[in-house]
């Protein structure tokens, strides 16, 4: 299922994600090397967290088409980092990790 920019509008945001609009993808392509599964892809940064580098990327030629990836700022070393976990939906998206980092940050909030 490909994912658009559409799609992304209609996410009601849950802390600690926020929407935040195309910025990072340099950081991104720094980051990747041969090997890594995001390795020339293109990407769209879409939403990020505000309490460490998780960043939402839009994947509009790749299937699928939403990812997770944790920014190092750092030239990594190995196609394994950054670290990234990839939806199929944005639905997938919001029930399998924002809603459980929305828990976990809440419970660390009192």
């Amino acid at each position: 299922m490909t994912n658009t920019f559409n799609d992304i509008e209609k996410i009601e945001w849950l802390e600690p994600w926020f929407f935040s609009g195309p910025g990072l993808e340099s950081e991104l392509y720094q980051e990747v090397e041969t090997g890594h599964p995001l390795f020339q892809v293109k990407a769209v940064a879409v939403g990020r967290r505000e309490d460490n580098d998780d960043v939402l990327f839009l994947l509009p030629d790749h299937e699928p088409s939403l990812a997770v990836v944790h920014l190092t700022w750092y030239q990594e070393n190995g196609p394994e980092w950054p670290y990234i976990e990839f939806f199929h939906s944005v639905i997938d998206f919001v029930e399998q990790r924002m809603k459980a980092d929305n828990d976990a940050f809440s419970s660390t909030r009192g």
